[in-house]
């Protein structure tokens, strides 16, 4: 088991800066409890990493499913899933399949915005390469921000798969993410002072969606 820090020294040593505009002395943040086993995979051996999710905290849990064959692209060529608001601390999960094609594919793009806030992924299921992108306005210090706004491209092991199964976890100050059965995960740190999340799904194929959303409450 293991709990990693959320941070980086080329900007969490800088001046961060809280809702009134005073610094803040917080340095980065912790993430989830991440479960860590050592398999072994045609002689070899690797990491698999899920996390440990809170279930017994969620509460106001919301499901639906959306059909692509319900919905037009919009003029970027997209299909608009899912565009909500929900409160920051937040467990997304997410279901994806194509009944046309047969496998998930093209680009899925999930967008987590506040107003001090913004956090892009960009999935793409033809290659399992995801992007991801941040923004905050919390980062006093324009080198810091340059380091912070950096783009990182990952792989999550998962290729056009029959279904598509993604985790998410949100608050204040983090973004943590698992792809199911690729025993991958990833975890980011983001400053955010707002209650409040906006939460958008998009894809570019006909990927239909099944989602739950709960509120994460840990009083």
């Amino acid at each position: 088991m293991s709990i990693g820090w959320l941070g980086n020294w080329g900007y969490s040593c800088e001046k961060i800066v809280d809702a009134n505009n005073e610094q803040s002395y917080k340095l980065g943040s912790l993430s989830l409890a991440h479960q860590l086993n050592l398999t072994k995979v045609n002689g070899e051996y690797t990491m698999a990493s899920s996390l440990v999710k809170p279930y017994d905290s969620l509460t106001k849990t919301v499901k639906d499913t959306i059909n692509t064959s319900q919905l037009s692209k919009d003029n970027d060529g997209y299909y608009q899933l899912l565009d909500t608001q929900r409160w920051t601390s937040q467990n997304f999960y997410l279901q994806m399949t194509n009944k046309k094609k047969g496998t998930v594919c093209g680009n899925i793009h999930l967008s987590f915005k506040q107003k001090d806030s913004t956090v892009d992924l960009n999935y793409n299921a033809d290659t399992g390469y995801y992007t991801v992108t941040r923004q905050t306005k919390n980062i006093a210090d324009s080198d810091a921000n340059t380091e912070y706004n950096k783009k990182f491209v990952e792989q999550s092991g998962v290729v056009n798969p029959n279904v598509f199964k993604l985790h998410v976890y949100t608050d204040k100050t983090s973004v943590e993410l698992e792809f199911e059965n690729s025993g991958r995960t990833y975890s980011l740190l983001k400053y955010s002072t707002e209650e409040n999340l906006l939460f958008n799904i998009e894809t570019d194929s006909e990927n239909d969606l099944f989602y739950s959303m709960s509120n994460i409450d840990n009083k």
